[in-house]
């Protein structure tokens, strides 16, 4: 099996995604650092897989880890050690956890918001259906990373003609950052002058805040800098501040949507 060295900048997306495909279902490939796993890349045995009672999030059980061939100062190190939560953890630890989501999750409370999120996906599918025939399209940028985006523009408040444009915005300072996305809100006519008052003033709240995944690179260099010997406990938490920060910035946008 030939293992596939995967380029951290992804300077050629189709180059890389055809050579996993051609690999198989089941890929040998290196990641940063010259740390070998394994990359499933068909869809059917990623879900058999996922449904495997012997396949565990644990990452204590990674032997790499356990051999301590992982370095707590890997570029990666915020995504296979977040920190204990339902999504990294098994068993009696991963009920426990998933009980007090499941509180807040009930069936009612989903039901609740299957028809505008439903709406959502046939808008999104609709815009990529009227695409000239033959055009390529991208479906994690036009879709898969928009969608979730939307649904959280209409739980702020957005009206849902506007949520596929403030959820544009919101993914741009999430994967870019906060300056980039007011400059696109204010500077370009696709956003600019094309907002309702009500979604500027959701979407100016939205967008204040420090919260992209280029500030965990700024977290581990910057504050490590001034604390060398605690800069792996920077990375560990790098990818909950992640969270918290941009969560922190939609709860503010829900908050002024009650008020005005």
């Amino acid at each position: 099996m030939t293992r596939i060295a995967l380029d951290p900048l992804v300077a050629d997306l189709d180059a890389e995604s055809a050579a996993l495909r051609a690999a198989g279902p089941l890929a040998e490939v290196e990641l940063p650092g010259g740390v070998h796993c394994y990359a499933v890349t068909h869809h059917a045995e990623a879900r058999q897989l996922l449904t495997d009672s012997r396949v565990v999030k644990d990452i204590n059980v990674w032997n790499a880890w356990q051999r301590g061939e992982i370095p707590m100062d890997w570029p990666l190190i915020g995504l296979v050690n977040p920190g204990r939560s339902m999504l990294t953890v098994d068993g009696a630890d991963h009920r426990r956890l998933r009980t007090l989501v499941a509180q807040a999750l009930t069936v009612k409370r989903v039901e609740r918001l299957r028809s505008g999120i439903e709406a959502l996906t046939n808008a999104s599918l609709d815009r990529l259906a009227a695409l000239p025939e033959g055009q390529p399209v991208d479906l994690k940028a036009e879709f898969a990373y928009p969608l979730p985006m939307n649904v959280i523009s209409e739980l702020m408040g957005v009206d849902p003609a506007e949520t596929h444009k403030v959820g544009s915005l919101l993914g741009t300072k999430l994967v870019a950052n906060e300056h980039v996305a007011y400059v696109k809100l204010t500077k370009d006519p696709m956003f600019a002058h094309q907002l309702s008052p009500r979604a500027f003033m959701l979407t100016t709240f939205a967008l204040t805040g420090f919260a992209n995944f280029s500030s965990i690179g700024i977290q581990i260099g910057g504050i490590g800098g001034i604390a060398p010997d605690r800069r792996h406990d920077l990375a560990k938490l790098g990818s909950r501040a992640l969270f918290g920060g941009f969560l922190v910035t939609l709860i503010n946008a829900a908050i002024a949507g009650i008020l005005i």
